[in-house]
């Protein structure tokens, strides 16, 4: 007999890093906030600068983009979006077509 998976809904997240063409000088400085047990190093983990953030259509998924700066010259790009069920026969897809989408997005 052959049991029938449940849906596991969660998260998925696509990190790619690189260089572009996009300007990087903005004034909008992140703050990382870390947890109160985990030791603070200020002087060691660079302050995130936010490029751009938008919404677009992957693969009929509404997905929230984030443009990050690692000053002085890296780029990252991450793309998210809440998934009903994360072990999807199309999550694999899925992922591919966000990587092409952030491809995109670094120009």
């Amino acid at each position: 007999m052959k049991s029938e998976m449940k849906a596991l809904p969660g998260k998925l997240v696509v990190f790619l890093f690189g260089e572009t063409d996009i300007n990087v000088e903005t004034s909008k400085v992140v703050e990382i906030k870390s947890l109160k047990s985990a030791p603070s190093y200020p002087d060691v983990i660079p302050r995130q600068k936010i490029i751009k953030i938008e919404k677009r259509r992957v693969d009929d998924a509404e997905v929230d983009f984030l443009v990050k700066a690692y000053l002085p010259d890296v780029i990252v790009v991450e793309a998210s979006l809440d998934m009903a069920n994360i072990l999807s026969d199309t999550t694999l897809d899925l992922i591919l077509s966000l990587i092409s989408e952030c491809r995109n997005i670094l120009g």
